[in-house]
């Protein structure tokens, strides 16, 4: 079971604080900045175990780096980084630094994805992600390319589609 024991959680001190006391998380470890926290977390004896970075999307190479570089385990949220060199450089610190480094889809959680992931185990979705992305975003299909297989002999329907939409 994981503690929260530190944390930034504002840009504005005061309110990081005020929200770290909100989730029981002593004033002297609420941090102004993931550079602080990550310095002053690494030097403590009962530091933190990980980081889990949820900040804006632009950030997370610099955050991830940072508690990389201080020795601290990452957990970060989609999307880790914008370039194939920064994932490859952030990987290199956590394997250098022999660090757990994870990366978390947290909707994949959500009942409506387990739910469409029964659906396709049992071979009933067809048209179902379609009305999904049509209901989610309101788009109609404009126009479809596909490329349909059978790939199990025997099989009366295709099993190995190939399928582009236009919306």
């Amino acid at each position: 079971m994981a503690k929260l024991v530190a944390g930034c959680f504002s840009r504005d001190h005061e309110k990081c604080v005020a929200q770290g006391e909100n989730l029981g998380v002593a004033p002297e470890r609420c941090y102004k900045n993931f550079e602080e926290m990550a310095k002053l977390e690494s030097a403590r004896e009962d530091g933190i175990d990980f980081v889990v970075i949820v900040t804006p999307n632009n950030t997370h190479y610099a955050v991830a780096k940072a508690f990389l570089e201080a020795g601290i385990n990452v957990v970060c949220d989609k999307p880790l980084v914008t370039t194939l060199a920064e994932a490859e450089e952030l990987q290199r610190i956590a394997n250098k630094n022999n660090l757990l480094f994870m990366v978390t889809y947290t909707y994949t959680g959500h009942v409506t994805m387990k739910y469409m992931r029964e659906l396709v185990k049992s071979g009933e979705i067809g048209t179902h992600v379609e009305n999904a992305v049509h209901t989610v975003t309101g788009l109609k299909v404009k126009r479809v390319l596909a490329k349909m297989d059978v790939v199990v002999p025997g099989r009366k329907l295709d099993d190995n589609d190939q399928i582009s939409a236009e919306y």
